[in-house]
């Protein structure tokens, strides 16, 4: 029963709401203690979590019969009486139905509004968080991963290559002639062509892949528990695919030179990028559109 003055209760179960939020992973337990909380302090029998969590399990009512009312967050239906919120923010639910056997106090809708609508909150500044590390890390022409998120993120990733000894390879893609790509035909078509390659990139690698757009052209992939034999198969094999693509879509005919490096060894990204580096210059050197390991 929620007390006669509840803000304690409400300041109670926002920080019991906000330390189970802020967990990046969080069990059905916790949850479910979450969820008994709710219904202690306000005597309610059942929660739903629409539109796909009912708790507990088996309902008093037929839910499916159930009909929310979008004009009133506080009705009857059947022998029950309703206090329902709708999120402005949802993730998982649109909303969160509570029933009860007598009518819901103002005290215990204030404090429901009060914990949902933090609910919604904490829920909101993650999805915006989500979004700016999005836009941090992506490139927007191609979502691809950008530069940042190569000299920010990957040399992470390259420790635990070295600490557990994975195969891993990469490779380094350069555009032959781009510049003369941009200057006869637009920049427009320049863009299209980027978006080409990474929509391959995405179509022809794995999820455990790394695509980056290093560069206005360039391009790297890493690719975890992958040896040079089967990084230069794919390597042939993206090549034949971005210049099919671009030929089918845009009517011009583009080449890719390409290096490939198992790292074995000293697992650095500096060091990576200097051999990557050199070995595609070595692929210019012998006439473009051409790989060379």
């Amino acid at each position: 029963m929620i007390k006669e003055n509840c803000i304690p209760d409400v300041e109670e179960s926002v920080i019991f709401l906000f330390n189970f939020l802020k967990k990046k992973r969080y069990t059905k337990k916790d949850f479910y203690r979450f969820l008994d909380h709710i219904i202690e302090l306000t005597n309610a029998e059942f929660i739903t979590l629409y539109p796909n969590l009912n708790y507990p399990s088996k309902p008093p009512i037929d839910i499916k019969n159930f009909t929310i009312n979008p004009k009133k967050n506080n009705f009857k239906f059947q022998d029950f009486y309703v206090y329902s919120y709708k999120f402005k923010h949802p993730v998982h639910f649109n909303r969160a139905i509570l029933f009860k056997r007598r009518r819901f106090s103002k005290k215990e809708q204030e404090f429901l509004k009060s914990l949902f609508s933090f609910w919604d909150f904490v829920n909101f500044e993650r999805k915006q968080k989500e979004k700016l590390k999005k836009y941090v890390y992506v490139d927007v022409l191609t979502g691809l991963y950008n530069r940042y998120f190569l000299e920010n993120v990957i040399p992470r990733e390259l420790k635990k290559v070295e600490r557990y000894n994975q195969p891993l390879s990469v490779l380094f893609l350069d555009i032959d002639n781009f510049k003369y790509v941009n200057d006869l035909y637009g920049h427009d078509v320049g863009d299209e062509v980027l978006k080409i390659i990474g929509k391959i990139f995405k179509e022809n690698i794995r999820k455990t892949d790394i695509p980056i757009r290093y560069g206005g052209d360039e391009f790297i992939i890493f690719l975890p528990f992958t040896p040079e034999s089967s990084a230069i198969k794919l390597a042939e094999k993206i090549k034949s695919k971005i210049s099919q693509e671009i030929e089918k879509k845009l009517g011009i005919y583009v080449t890719l030179s390409i290096s490939v490096l198992e790292v074995k060894k000293e697992v650095n990204l500096s060091k990576i990028l200097k051999k990557l580096d050199s070995l595609l210059y070595t692929a210019k050197e012998k006439g473009k559109d051409t790989i060379v390991s």
